[in-house]
């Protein structure tokens, strides 16, 4: 199947909802197990996405018992749409079937345009929106009393 930004990967997910909490926290380190109870993802799977993060540059962290991570950009200036292309790369810009069977070949289908123009809409507002706003919007809530 080809990949369009409508199925967004779980790294991609946990990206985005982690720099949203710590957008949220600017002056607060979160450890791995903090951000880990806030979002319920696997302790594995969050060192993988903040390596990327880290790597990137969009967070600083720290190893040890007083350890966490920090946001490192402004997040009036990243969108969301930068950090799921950072996890998930671009997708194809050509019209894929709805079906999932490659480049639509029927230029008469009545499903040809919709993913582009679905997927046009989608990226656009990504885009447009700043991790600053989805962080007030989210309001994933106090990771320092969050439930396993």
């Amino acid at each position: 199947m080809m990949k369009t930004h409508l199925n967004i990967s779980e790294a991609a997910s946990i990206a985005i909802h982690t720099m949203s909490l710590l957008a949220e926290k600017p002056d607060q380190k979160l450890t791995n197990q903090q951000i880990c109870d806030v979002l319920g993802c696997s302790n594995n799977t969050l060192a993988k996405v903040l390596q990327v993060l880290r790597k990137h540059g969009m967070i600083h962290s720290e190893r040890g018992p007083n350890g966490g991570s920090t946001i490192a950009i402004d997040p009036e200036n990243v969108s969301i749409g930068e950090i799921l292309v950072l996890f998930d790369g671009p997708a194809p810009s050509s019209g894929c079937c709805l079906l999932g069977y490659g480049p639509c070949r029927n230029q008469e289908c009545i499903l040809g345009g919709m993913v582009n123009t679905i997927h046009q809409l989608v990226m656009k507002t990504l885009n447009e929106t700043s991790l600053r706003k989805l962080a007030q919007s989210m309001k994933l809530g106090d990771p320092h009393h969050a439930s396993p």
